[in-house]
């Protein structure tokens, strides 16, 4: 009995022609996400966080219509706040134009010094921010000023109306990260999913494509 030999004919993607590199890269839409690719984009919006002071955790989010990003365990102090936040306008990231400078932009000179002299007599300790019920971003109450006020802190009235200020600008501030956030994730996975990223991860990965004796796809 003659046994038969079968041979296969394999091409990388750029020997395919430009129909069969359509299909492959139709079919190879997720080739890209079909993992935690979120993992890296988090660790780099955290560490841009940081660099303004501010600490925090992504944990989950949506892209789709309930977009949101959760953002948990949001904390800074002023200081920390006011001087590294002014030290990103230097590298003319867009994400010192559309978080931090907003919030800088809401105090004159002199509010940020005082504003410095109050947490550093121990009357601010830090900016923190809660996970409404809802589970999604922030509520209105959500974003909180830690506020000691005693004798030495002086005109009472005027701090007060100084600390709801830095209330309404840090929860502004909050909103204004969570939008960045989210539209960041957003960007990534469109770039991900985009025609070119397939393209190269299936031409840097060498992956080949069994075609038949005239070099198309079976």
């Amino acid at each position: 009995m003659r046994t038969a030999h079968i041979t296969k004919h394999y091409a990388t993607f750029s020997e395919l022609s430009e129909k069969d590199q359509a299909k492959v890269i139709e079919k190879n839409y997720d080739i890209n996400v079909d993992f935690s690719w979120w993992e890296l984009e988090y660790e780099c919006l955290q560490s841009l966080a940081s660099e303004a002071g501010i600490s925090l955790e992504l944990r989950d989010f949506d892209l789709e219509r309930g977009a949101y990003v959760a953002i948990h365990n949001i904390k800074t102090d002023i200081t920390k706040l006011l001087e590294l936040g002014e030290a990103m306008r230097s590298n003319c990231h867009s994400f010192y134009a559309e978080v931090i400078a907003p919030f800088l932009a809401s105090f004159t000179a002199k509010e940020k010094r005082y504003l410095k002299s109050l947490h550093n007599r121990d009357c601010l300790t830090s900016l923190t921010g809660k996970r409404d019920s809802s589970g999604y971003g922030y509520s209105r109450h959500c974003a909180e000023v830690e506020f000691f006020g005693n004798a030495s802190t002086g005109n009472i009235s005027r701090v007060e109306e100084l600390v709801n200020k830095l209330e309404e600008s840090w929860q502004q501030l909050t909103i204004d990260l969570e939008g960045f956030f989210l539209q960041s994730l957003r960007l990534q996975y469109e770039f991900l999913t985009s025609e070119e990223a397939i393209k190269e991860t299936l031409e840097n990965n060498g992956i080949e494509f069994e075609v038949n004796a005239d070099g198309e796809l079976v």
